[in-house]
């Protein structure tokens, strides 16, 4: 029951995203996720895990154009696949909301921002490289960014961790890594392979699961 009803809302959450998304139109739901990329790719210090946050906080509560589970499956789509996380992030988002449009203008928001500051930096780097400031302030970054990872991957957990079998995945996958050192492309195709498994299982569970009569 509880995970019916889990359903059921998750479905009222996506139509109520998508009706969203028509009532403002294609145009300016590709402008906004131009805007939300764009202010956010100045501060994804620690890769893409760590901008989580503050992407479901634009997208989700602020526009109100996805669910969280929605986000937490396009970043494991856009870690499958070269690149960068949080680039493929909105370059998946975007077509899903705004189709091609979205996701040209999604791809250039959360590209404009560090091309700019990547340029000014590589201008500068000969001056600043040595410069006792700005190794203070990396070393006060660092820290900053792995506890920005870790909260980030809190707040996946919760919504991917939804029970014993995805626990047990997790637990096991981070097992693998950490101790066999095994490449992550294999944990990748792993976890594919597993959860193909696993749904058709359910599926197969669920037809031939007898109904009651009342």
């Amino acid at each position: 029951m509880a995970r019916e009803e889990a359903q059921r809302r998750t479905k009222a959450v996506a139509g109520a995203s998508e009706e969203r998304v028509r009532h403002i139109g294609r145009w300016r739901t590709a402008w906004a996720l131009f805007l939300a990329f764009a202010k956010l790719s100045p501060v994804t210090f620690g890769g893409g895990f760590a901008v989580i946050p503050l992407l479901e906080r634009e997208l989700v509560d602020r526009h109100r154009f996805a669910r969280r589970e929605e986000i937490v499956d396009l970043f494991a789509v856009a870690q499958a696949v070269p690149g960068s996380i949080y680039v493929n992030v909105g370059t998946l988002i975007g077509y899903r909301l705004a189709g091609v449009l979205g996701a040209v203008l999604a791809t250039a928001g959360a590209l404009l921002p560090t091309i700019l500051i990547m340029l000014v930096l590589a201008v500068l780097y000969e001056g600043l490289k040595a410069n006792p400031y700005v190794e203070a302030t990396m070393a006060g970054l660092r820290p900053a960014i792995v506890a920005l990872i870790a909260y980030a991957g809190v707040r996946v957990a919760k919504t991917a961790v939804d029970g014993w079998l995805t626990g047990g995945i997790a637990v096991v996958t981070f097992g693998v890594l950490f101790f066999l050192h095994l490449h992550p492309v294999l944990v990748i195709v792993g976890g594919i392979v597993l959860g193909l498994v696993v749904g058709q299982w359910e599926k197969t569970r669920r037809v031939r699961k007898p109904t009651r009569v009342r």
